[in-house]
């Protein structure tokens, strides 16, 4: 296996110190003392990682070193040190897909087992693989035909082999946990535990307990010693949904398991060694998350080794009928009722649809259809108008009610025209999935304006 490190510094002591500590552990070290050295080695050596200076002279920084390898090479690993640590650095560095960011004095321990893991991500980015891979695209829980969803699953299999972080991001109901199922059944701590923890699903007072477990007497209630979810799945998997929202307080804790895979119990004094591979999904945009300090980056860096992101229902339209034939099959099994199909209408209005829910939307709508149908194939009958996502039906009820004869006055028209105005900007926030200033957009009128009407009528609230 290749180990060829590049060392970037404009002090030599820190590049004699960090050559002679990597080249220890069988490393084939280079070094730079500045930004020109450093692109002629990046450009004439196959290197798999970086560790370079915030701060080199000349005008120049990491972020360079780290902006240049990223086209160079996005494979190459950057792992960024500096003793000027601040917010700005670590997103920018962040946003341009930095491997870890260190802050000093520099643990080399600590340093080494970071470039061991960038390392692991670099071989897996370029398909080098110990064991055979299986690319067949049989999955028989994650339905679809798209080539999205084939090369996720491809992905999501040969990540499986290693044990690095995977970080599963995209929209709400776009099949997360399902994705995190497939890596955990294609590794090999498949015959081991894969337990599912939602961090938005416990308040924050509990969520340390269950993360780590802890010892009896550490809070009013704890009457015996508990188990957390790391201790009890140790030697599987770890599957943490929804971890943009797990509590500031708790993220340097995980991050210690991450780091060391060491797990200290609520009210204990002892640590506990356990060997668990951690794989976390969001729908929330971390990087932003760590702009505004709700997230930290270092954790982020841990967690984001490895990343796939799903697209959404709406980008895999393809997969649209194959996951309705799915579900009919499915709860035609559980209802014991006979449904044959679809109509070419229902069809029709499937695929034209926005699927804000994505498949969890498409699900619930099935079953509904299948519940409330009396015939053998399910129809448009029973779709009411919360799943009606079209501006062209709604102009049309518009032009009934104002063309119909029948008004009765007095009318209330502030009410009318506020009715009218909610209906669609909710319609326009559905279309563009909540995005505010393409909604805007969509409607003809300035995001200035936009805002006003969405604080006047409370439609964030709702």
């Amino acid at each position: 296996m290749n180990k060829n490190l590049l060392i970037i510094d404009d002090e030599e002591s820190i590049l004699d110190t960090f050559s002679i500590f990597f080249e220890s552990f069988d490393y084939n070290v280079y070094t730079a003392d500045s930004y020109d050295k450093a692109i002629n080695i990046i450009k004439t050596n196959e290197l798999q990682v970086i560790i370079t200076d915030l701060r080199l002279g000349n005008k120049k920084s990491g972020l360079d070193i780290l902006s240049f390898t990223k086209k160079f090479n996005d494979s190459i690993q950057v792992i960024l040190i500096t003793a000027y640590a601040s917010k700005e650095t670590a997103y920018e560095a962040t946003k341009q897909g930095i491997y870890d960011y260190i802050i000093k004095p520099v643990n080399l321990d600590t340093l080494n087992i970071i470039t061991e893991r960038a390392i692991r991500k670099n071989l897996l980015l370029n398909n080098i693989k110990e064991t055979e891979i299986d690319e067949s695209n049989e999955v028989d829980y994650i339905i679809g035909v798209s080539n999205k969803i084939k090369e996720i699953i491809k992905m999501s299999k040969k990540v499986a082999k290693s044990n690095v972080s995977v970080l599963i991001t995209g929209e709400s109901g776009t099949g997360k946990e399902l994705i995190a199922k497939l890596i955990h059944e294609f590794s090999d701590r498949s015959d081991k535990s894969f337990l599912p923890l939602n961090c938005s699903a416990l308040p924050e007072n509990l969520i340390e307990s269950e993360l780590f477990g802890y010892d009896k007497g550490a809070f009013t209630g704890a009457n015996k010693n508990k188990d957390g979810i790391f201790i009890a799945a140790n030697n599987g998997t770890v599957f943490l949904d929804e971890i943009g929202e797990l509590p500031l307080q708790v993220q340097p804790k995980l991050l210690r398991v991450l780091q060391n895979q060491y797990v200290k119990k609520v009210g204990s004094n002892f640590e506990t060694k356990v060997n668990v591979r951690i794989i976390s999904a969001t729908n929330r945009e971390l990087r932003k998350e760590i702009d505004e300090n709700k997230f930290r980056a270092d954790l982020f860096y841990r967690l984001n080794v490895i990343n796939i992101a799903l697209p959404p229902l709406r980008e895999r339209k393809e997969d649209i009928i194959p996951l309705t034939d799915f579900f009919i099959k499915k709860f035609t099994n559980k209802f014991g009722v006979n449904i044959k199909g679809i109509t070419t209408e229902l069809r029709k209005y499937l695929l034209n649809y926005n699927w804000p829910g994505n498949i969890r939307e498409l699900e619930n709508l099935i079953e509904k259809l299948i519940t409330l149908e009396t015939n053998e194939y399910l129809t448009t009958k029973y779709i009411g108008n919360e799943n009606i996502n079209d501006f062209e039906d709604i102009k049309s009820d518009i032009t009934t009610q104002i063309n119909n004869d029948e008004i009765i006055f007095p009318i209330e028209l502030d009410k009318i025209v506020e009715n009218l105005e909610k209906k669609y900007i909710k319609l326009a926030l559905e279309e563009t999935n909540g995005k505010k200033q393409e909604a805007a957009k969509l409607l003809g009128i300035t995001f200035r304006s936009f805002r006003y009407r969405i604080s006047k009528y409370n439609i964030e609230k709702e």
